[in-house]
């Protein structure tokens, strides 16, 4: 909540802020503050394959009118809420005013270890939370794009009654 903590950049984490910044309008600020993205070649810069990989992620999901209208809305809205008597920060991808959608780009969308992806990482708890930070019940959906040749993707909507469910098993513990 006060900013104190960063999470230490992965090449995972920053493909998935340099489609998130394209997302946002931001992409050459983005490029601009990290030169890790960028190798030389025949004495010039050039993105690193995996930035490449997500150039191409990003004219995938551009000729989807329904992927990009979903991640249409408000970028990066953050807000704060008391829950459970605990302080909680969000930060949303795409906020509208009928729903929230979060992009996640993934290796792929294959189930792990007997479970779906969105249970696995616990995305549909992340959705939950936003939710319920958001304070009203409001419609929650994953615009998921996968990595793979060629890529994947998917909007998935995380149910209301599974919000409360997890929302009542955060409340316990």
């Amino acid at each position: 909540l006060r900013g104190e903590w960063t999470r230490p950049q992965t090449t995972a984490l920053l493909v998935g802020s340099y489609i998130d910044s394209w997302f946002e309008g931001t992409l050459d600020e983005f490029k601009a503050t990290h030169p890790e993205i960028y190798k030389k070649s025949k004495g010039s810069l050039v993105l690193k394959a995996d930035f490449m990989q997500a150039e191409e992620i990003i004219k995938f999901v551009q000729k989807d009118p329904m992927f990009m209208r979903y991640m249409g809305g408000r970028k990066q809205v953050i807000m704060t809420a008391e829950l459970f008597g605990t302080q909680w920060k969000i930060k949303m991808d795409s906020y509208h005013n009928d729903k929230i959608v979060d992009l996640k780009v993934m290796r792929s969308m294959e189930r792990i270890m007997g479970k779906s992806f969105v249970e696995h990482w616990g995305y549909d708890l992340q959705m939950a939370i936003y939710s319920a930070v958001e304070g009203r019940d409001i419609a929650t959906y994953l615009a998921v794009v996968t990595k793979q040749d060629p890529p994947d993707k998917e909007i998935i909507s995380i149910p209301r009654w599974r919000r409360v469910e997890l929302l009542e098993d955060v409340e316990r513990k």
